[in-house]
């Protein structure tokens, strides 16, 4: 998994692929957006360039500048993308592949525009879908980590599993699962299950 800067954390997740696509998935408020911003903040400190794509107005300044001393100088090393529709989406993922010198590449979330569309035009949407995670795939083999994140549904037994599972199962080589009632717990799906209670704190994430 891609280090967060989190010692707890970064120390349950070690043993998951850090340089691949790796996804996060929960419920709304579970933790998601946190772990993200944690990861850019921890690629940003070395001075490294951070691609945020934002479809769900997820990245705060105000939670930034909670969970880090030096905002400003910080996010010079970040481009914040807001996203305003799936064939938005769909342009920018397709031209990440030109952008130079990427150390991380973060989608919060990756199927919030999906979901509105899949109702209407099914097919369309997992074609879309699927054409963005061989774009991501094909990035994430030059060894750019890839962070997304995806909203959850619930199938006929009553689980909890993240929209487009099917597909993304395909291309996610690391799969969290984050969940809050009653009590905040993380899941490793992929590779290896493993799961432990954790808390959101001001300072980040601590298990």
């Amino acid at each position: 998994m891609i280090p967060t800067g989190s010692k707890d954390l970064d120390n349950f997740l070690e043993d998951c692929e850090k340089n691949k696509i790796n996804l996060i998935y929960g419920p709304a408020a579970s933790g998601k957006t946190t772990i993200c911003l944690l990861a850019t903040i921890t690629k940003a400190r070395e001075n490294k360039k951070i691609i945020f794509i934002d479809t769900e107005n997820s990245f705060s300044i105000e939670r930034f500048q909670q969970l880090t001393n030096n905002q400003n100088e910080l996010l010079q090393n970040i481009l914040i993308l807001k996203i305003k529709n799936f064939n938005y989406q769909h342009k920018n993922i397709q031209q990440l592949e030109q952008i130079k010198n990427i150390s991380l590449i973060v989608i919060d979330s990756f199927t919030n525009f999906y979901r509105r569309l899949v109702r209407s035009q099914p097919e369309l949407a997992k074609a879309m879908l699927t054409k963005q995670l061989k774009i991501l795939k094909s990035i994430s083999d030059k060894n750019i980590p890839i962070l997304l994140t995806s909203q959850v549904y619930s199938d006929m037994k009553n689980n909890f599993l993240p929209l487009a599972h099917q597909i993304l199962v395909r291309y996610c080589e690391t799969i969290v699962k984050l969940e809050k009632d009653p009590k905040r717990k993380i899941k490793v799906i992929k590779p290896n299950k493993k799961e432990k209670y954790f808390e959101i704190t001001n300072e980040g994430i601590k298990i």
